[in-house]
């Protein structure tokens, strides 16, 4: 199976034109293959997706702007669901059909998670987290007891061995969690993006039915922006200025533990919200316009078609 195919660099094409970048398959379905179907009358299997070419296929009728949309349609067109029937997507084309200006915006504003990194978005609310170890406890008393140690360094000055052998030990442990830390790098922090793309869609009175929903969401995502922040902070050094505020930075992240510490509750609170995670993905339904909507119809009937013929 060939999950990634290599495209030459093109311009980024417009809203109803083929697109000229490169497809992660790896990526795309990931969504399709965590997300629960149970409640679906029945999914395109991996002989059928063979005969129809299918990659090929998707690459045609792909016209979405950003990757959570990607996933999505992926997800639609290999879902036979009877209740299916795209009337909020028809709806939402032919919205966008009459408002060119809206359109536009739409389109960039979906360019904004277009990143690789959305991808991973699904990961937060669809994978486990990483558990926390039995012996977590001691990190917080080591925290603690470099805090003690560094006040009385200034009235004994012996403490400074103590303090020296605590920095050892919680290097150890910082160099641990380091791990824990790349496994999200990517995925964390794209929800304050995402939330910020909501609030925007969510101006424009599109979703009445789901309106309220989704801002009870994005309120709650938002909350987790200083933290996600922690994220950002540390994948992106521009300046010496930065490199020098980042390597003290480390220094006191280091002696007091801080990295642990907020990435374990960091992820104790994304696991709390992940039905939060998933309903401000929402807007991945206004990603495709009026000519996808209509070819992922057509598609989607010939595709039970063959299913049904093939059950026969």
């Amino acid at each position: 199976m060939n999950f990634f195919r290599k495209k030459s660099a093109k311009p980024v094409p417009k809203w109803n034109e083929r697109k000229s970048e490169d497809f992660y398959f790896e990526l795309i379905e990931h969504y399709f293959i965590k997300k629960d179907h149970s409640t679906a009358r029945q999914t395109i299997n991996a002989q059928l997706m063979n005969d129809i070419d299918f990659y090929d296929l998707f690459e045609f009728i792909d016209r979405t702007s950003s990757k959570i949309g990607q996933q999505y349609l992926y997800n639609q067109l290999l879902v036979i669901n009877p209740g299916l029937y795209f009337e909020e997507q028809e709806a939402l084309a032919d919205y966008f059909l009459q408002n060119e200006e809206k359109r536009l915006r739409a389109q960039k504003l979906f360019s904004k998670l277009n990143r690789r990194e959305s991808f991973y978005i699904s990961h937060l609310f669809l994978n486990d987290y990483i558990p926390k170890p039995k012996w977590f406890w001691i990190i917080p008393a080591l925290s603690f007891a470099s805090l003690i140690a560094i006040v009385f360094t200034f009235f004994i000055s012996r403490m400074i061995f103590l303090l020296m052998l605590l920095f050892i030990v919680n290097i150890a442990i910082h160099l641990w969690n380091k791990r824990n830390i790349m496994a999200y790098m990517d995925s964390i922090p794209q929800l304050p993006l995402l939330s910020k793309t909501v609030d925007e869609l969510l101006k424009w009175n599109l979703l009445k039915q789901s309106d309220q929903a989704v801002k009870a969401a994005s309120e709650s995502i938002r909350k987790l922006n200083n933290s996600a922040f922690f994220f950002r902070f540390e994948n992106k050094v521009r300046s010496e200025i930065e490199a020098l505020i980042l390597s003290i930075w480390e220094i006191l992240k280091i002696l007091f533990l801080i990295e642990p510490l907020t990435v374990f509750d960091l992820l104790k609170k994304l696991d709390k919200k992940r039905a939060d995670i998933q309903t401000i993905r929402i807007l991945e339904i206004n990603d495709y316009p009026e000519e996808v909507v209509g070819e992922a119809k057509e598609i989607s009937k010939e595709l039970r078609k063959s299913l049904e013929k093939n059950n026969s």
